[in-house]
Order: structure tokens, then C-alpha cells, then sequence
């Protein structure tokens, strides 16, 4: 497989970013998307990938992730707010 350049920087630059804002986070994200596909040798790297043994584990881990969300709501319905006077205390 011919090494690209490109690749490692930005696999780097997403873990440098991790702590930031969401924003960045998926900019470097995309970033690094962008370079594998420029870098090419997209079919070496899916045979690679798919001899690697943690292959059906990962697959396995984001399919069910997508079948909870699919299945159940993504948050639950918050409980209901009380009136204004709820804070303040019973007169006696």
C-alpha cells in the first residue's frame, strides 16, 4: 500500500482537538475523511479493514447503537413544570 502524507497530520490534528468545541471536533472529523479519500487506495484500506478482527465487533457495536435509537426516543420527555408558586414556601 503506498503511504499518503496527508493522512497521519490529519489523524493527529483530530486527536489534538478532542477537548475542544463540538464544532472543531467534527471539522477535524471531516478533515481526516476528506484526506483518506485523497490519499486513495480506498480498496486496500476496506480489504485491511475488514481482516482486521475487531471488524464484527465494531459492526456490531454501531448497528445496535442504531437500533436503540431507532427503536426507543433519544431522550426521555422531561417531567412536567410546576406553577410559579411551587418555589416558594406553604404559609402555615
Amino acid at each position: 500500500m503506498q503511504r499518503s502524507h496527508i493522512v497521519r497530520p490529519a489523524a493527529m490534528f483530530w486527536g489534538l482537538v478532542v477537548f475542544m468545541p463540538v464544532g472543531v471536533t467534527y471539522l477535524s472529523a471531516i478533515v481526516l475523511l476528506l484526506a483518506l479519500l485523497v490519499g486513495g487506495g480506498l480498496r486496500e484500506r476496506y480489504a485491511r479493514l475488514r481482516a482486521n478482527p475487531l471488524w464484527w465487533p465494531v459492526v456490531a457495536y454501531v448497528a445496535w447503537t442504531f437500533i436503540v435509537l431507532a427503536v426507543r426516543p433519544h431522550y426521555p420527555r422531561p417531567p412536567p413544570t410546576c406553577s410559579t408558586d411551587c418555589a416558594s414556601p406553604s404559609p402555615s
